[in-house]
C-alpha cells in the first residue's frame, strides 16, 4: 500500500513501480479475454491509465491490485464489443451485396 498511497500524493516514481508490478498479470488476464495480443497490450495500457486518473477513488477497503484486475476486464470486454462492432459493420461500409450485411447479427433488409 505504500506504493500506492505514494502514488495518490504525485510520485510518479511509484506508479511506475505499480506497473512494473502487475503489467505481467494484468496482460495474461486481458489476453484470456480478448484472445489478442495487440488487443490486449492496449486494454492494459488503458487500464493502467485509467487507473492512474482516478487513483483519488480508490477506496482501500479493497486490495488495489482487485481494482486494477477489474479495471483490466472492463477496458478488454471494451475491446471486445468494439471489435464485434466493427466486424458487424464492415460490410456495410465495403459495399457489400445485397443481404448479406448483418448489423448486430441479423441480416439487413435492403
Amino acid at each position: 500500500m505504500k506504493l500506492v498511497h505514494a502514488s495518490k500524493n504525485g510520485d510518479v516514481a511509484a506508479f511506475e513501480e505499480l506497473v512494473k508490478r502487475y503489467d505481467r498479470k494484468l496482460l495474461r488476464i486481458a489476453q484470456s479475454v480478448t484472445h489478442n495480443r495487440e488487443d490486449s497490450q492496449d486494454a492494459v495500457q488503458e487500464a493502467f491509465l485509467k487507473a492512474y486518473q482516478n487513483l483519488a477513488e480508490f477506496r482501500e477497503a479493497s486490495q488495489f491490485s482487485t481494482w486494477l484486475i477489474r479495471i483490466t476486464l472492463n477496458q478488454s470486454l471494451m475491446k471486445l464489443r468494439k471489435r464485434d462492432v466493427t466486424k458487424e459493420v464492415s460490410p456495410l461500409m465495403l459495399g457489400a451485396p445485397q443481404g448479406t450485411a448483418r448489423v448486430r447479427g441479423e441480416r439487413c433488409a435492403e
